[in-house]
């Protein structure tokens, strides 16, 4: 996008919701999170040299938008951050 001053600018997306304008529902229940945890000292054939470490987490849920009036998307320009 190019303003009227003719100088670039870049775009950035912000989303702005209210209190109770989208819910969300662990699927498995209390079990839904199973987090994830590779020490890097621990060897293996993806990891030959003992260098890296990881941190995950897998889980189920779902998400819903309880109230569209509650929620608005901004695209915003900016020059410079």
């Amino acid at each position: 996008m190019v303003s009227v001053g003719s100088s670039n600018t870049d775009v950035y997306p912000i989303i702005v919701t209210a209190q109770d304008a989208w819910g969300q529902v662990a699927v498995k229940g209390m079990g839904a999170i199973k987090p994830v945890y590779l020490p890097p000292s621990q060897v293996n054939h993806a990891n030959p040299l003992a260098m890296f470490g990881y941190v995950g987490a897998q889980f189920w849920k779902t998400a819903a938008r309880l109230n569209e009036n509650w929620m608005v998307r901004y695209e915003v320009c900016a020059t410079s951050l």
